[in-house]
């Protein structure tokens, strides 16, 4: 028994033997067979005045010919640089023929859901590439957190609608909301489309929304004195002089720090985070930094001017002056302004304000105050006194 078994491995011993003894020769045979090409046999890519046009010799008995086509790279090879030069015209129009008639299909992704795209659309075009403002970021999450449903955010990117957009929306109650959330959705889906992720560019068949906008109303000389005299002695008084006299955004007030402050270059600094033009260090009037210098330390924030928040000051001015917000008091600023001789392109830089923007002189800025003011100024002759026009002038001649 123990024979047999000996001698069966002995057996496979000398047939394993035999099999790697034959594999061995069968490579070396191989490798006597295929010339191998020698990296100093091969040439340098080399402009070569008596070979055509890009073709270059390869190593001693082969070149190659190289060509772009439509962004791809076409390379032939050849014995003679009369053959390769040959194969790389059919090579050529063959590749020009094959990029004229076949369009990649585009491959879209069914799994990519609508409400993870809205995040990664957010977090990496919005956040990293534009870098937005954080006030701007929020209210782009706050669209698509809260009012975009949560049935449209589980759905395939790919399956979304137009029409469930359009539903979507209309179910939002505040018209102000739903132009925002109208804005972010349409320049998601459209980068969606450039993106390749959708098929169709769905910002295209989304209905448009419109918000009106309460435009905001400067205080007249005689609503201003009469605002000055309500205020006058109560304790939001300061805050409320503040806004008139500096025409920073009702925020921005809350937020200013006594460090802010210089009162030897007479200048406050604003950390404004509406956009990147509202961070600024603006000039201070006489009036303003009277009324800084006596306006009394809280013991609540210390730091900061005011300890207020923004709805107790919006409550405060529905109680003291009804007929106005805090925002009126940003536009009665930028009137002053206009009716005291300054420059739009000047104090549209005080309200945090870029050079190219058109906000300060179209919606802060209020003329109908200067109308009968600027009527007197009018006379259809310069040389002469309208006194004496109307003097002249007889109705009673025909």
């Amino acid at each position: 028994m123990e024979n047999q078994v000996i001698d069966t491995l002995e057996r496979i011993v000398l047939l394993a033997t035999t099999a790697l003894t034959q594999a061995r020769k069968e490579e070396e045979q191989r490798r006597q067979n295929f010339k191998l090409i020698k990296f100093e046999d091969i040439q340098p890519m080399k402009k070569n005045n008596d070979l055509p046009k890009n073709i270059r010799r390869f190593n001693k008995d082969l070149y190659q010919g190289r060509k772009m086509v439509k962004g791809n790279n076409v390379v032939v090879y050849g014995s003679t640089p009369e053959e390769c030069a040959e194969k790389l015209d059919k090579a050529v129009e063959l590749a020009k023929t094959k990029a004229a008639y076949i369009k990649p299909k585009p491959i879209f992704n069914d799994n990519l859901t609508f409400g993870e795209y809205l995040y990664k659309w957010l977090s990496i075009y919005k956040t990293k590439v534009d870098k937005l403002a954080p006030n701007s970021i929020y209210q782009l999450e706050l669209c698509i957190r809260k009012h975009t449903p949560e049935y449209l955010k589980q759905k395939r990117l790919t399956e979304i609608k137009a029409f469930e957009i359009d539903v979507a929306i209309a179910e939002i109650p505040s018209s102000r909301m739903r132009e925002y959330t109208f804005k972010t959705l349409r320049e998601a889906l459209h980068k969606a489309y450039i993106l390749e992720l959708i098929p169709k560019d769905l910002a295209v068949f989304i209905q448009d929304v419109q918000h009106d906008r309460n435009e905001g109303k400067a205080l007249t000389h005689e609503e201003q004195e009469k605002f000055l005299e309500i205020i006058s002695g109560d304790p939001m008084e300061y805050i409320f002089r503040f806004y008139l006299l500096t025409g920073v955004r009702r925020s921005e007030a809350l937020a200013i720090k006594w460090e802010h402050i210089n009162f030897e270059k007479r200048t406050m600094f604003v950390s404004g985070t509406k956009n990147k033009f509202s961070k600024r260090t603006m000039p201070l009037s006489s009036a303003a930094i009277a009324l800084i210098k006596s306006i009394p330390k809280n013991d609540r924030n210390p730091e900061y001017l005011f300890s207020y928040t923004g709805n107790y000051v919006n409550k405060k001015m529905r109680e003291l002056f009804p007929t106005h917000t805090p925002k009126d008091l940003r536009h009665t600023f930028a009137t002053r302004c206009f009716e005291s001789g300054i420059p739009p392109q000047i104090y549209k830089l005080w309200m945090g304000h870029s050079k190219k923007s058109k906000i300060a002189e179209t919606i802060y800025t209020h003329y109908e105050f200067l109308h009968y003011r600027e009527i007197d100024k009018f006379t259809l002759d310069p040389n002469v006194d309208d006194v004496q026009l109307n003097q002249d002038f007889d109705p009673e001649t025909p």
